[in-house]
């Protein structure tokens, strides 16, 4: 037993380094590709094109190699042709309509910003092909498809939804923060977010409902911006007027404020009360 929870760490292990190592690598030719090409809004948009194939690329190549050699297993919660159902579409929507109406609890307003098209373009494409597609994809593989079942096979369900969603948390301090209540905030409502995903990736059977959960969240939020400051490569935002890091988030954004994760909460139970009365089975 105890050799097989070694075994299951130690992947756990390898498939983290993974996820940094192919978004480090991505982000290091971003700069060499920024740095050698000059500034031109279609090469611009095919560099971020390129960079989500490269990325996906690196990852799928090192992950086929550890299942195969080393941990020697499929995750049937992963696979590669996409899975869509009209329940997945449950959270994103409830998500959407519950962010943007949880912009209007704290006091703030929207500005414009006089961008430039080219920025807003290339704002755009970043948003699209590392934001929405890359980075939720690879993180579902990671953290819903894997740990959670890793998780799950050795101890229970229930422990690999929570233990997932905290390490979840822990790996979006890789972005930065401020100072230690940030930083908590940060861990604490990727926690939340993250075991929202891996209830619905459990309950589904299939990290396809979390990815596009995780998609939509990452798209509404940098498509309709919330923040202290002005976003100088997008054309509006809504700025927030209240500086008090609980409602704000802090420097980690409004996605880390206590009411963020209130709409996580009601998102998930909006999710499990659509599933209870589809399936009518106890969870």
């Amino acid at each position: 037993m105890i050799k097989k929870d070694v075994k299951a760490t130690y992947f756990i292990i390898l498939i983290l380094i993974n996820l940094i190592f192919s978004e480090l690598v991505s982000q290091i030719i971003l700069g060499m590709f920024s740095k050698i090409i000059t500034s031109n809004i279609v090469l611009d948009i095919i560099k971020y094109i390129i960079l989500s194939i490269l990325s996906i690329s690196i990852y799928a190549f090192i992950y086929k190699y550890i299942c195969k050699y080393i941990y020697k297993t499929k995750f049937k919660m992963i696979s590669i042709k996409p899975k869509f159902k009209l329940i997945y579409l449950i959270a994103p929507m409830v998500l959407i309509i519950l962010t943007l109406l949880s912009y209007f609890t704290i006091n703030g307003k929207f500005i414009t910003n006089n961008s430039n098209i080219n920025d807003i373009i290339l704002n755009l494409s970043s948003t699209i092909f590392m934001g929405t597609i890359t980075a939720p994809l690879l993180e579902e593989v990671t953290f819903r498809g894997v740990i959670l079942n890793i998780i799950g096979k050795n101890s229970n369900y229930k422990l690999g939804i929570i233990l997932s969603g905290f390490l979840f948390g822990i790996m979006h301090l890789l972005n930065g923060v401020n100072n230690l209540n940030d930083g908590i905030l940060l861990v604490l409502s990727g926690t939340i977010m993250g075991s929202l995903l891996g209830l619905i990736a459990y309950l589904t059977k299939t990290i396809w409902s979390s990815f596009y959960l995780h998609a939509t969240f990452n798209l509404i939020t940098s498509l309709v911006p919330i923040s202290l400051s002005k976003i100088n490569n997008w054309p509006f935002v809504y700025k927030m007027l209240n500086n008090n890091n609980l409602l704000s988030g802090g420097s980690s954004g409004f996605q880390s404020s206590i009411i963020s994760m209130f709409v996580y909460v009601l998102t998930g139970i909006a999710f499990i009360i659509v599933y209870k009365h589809q399936n009518k089975n106890k969870i």
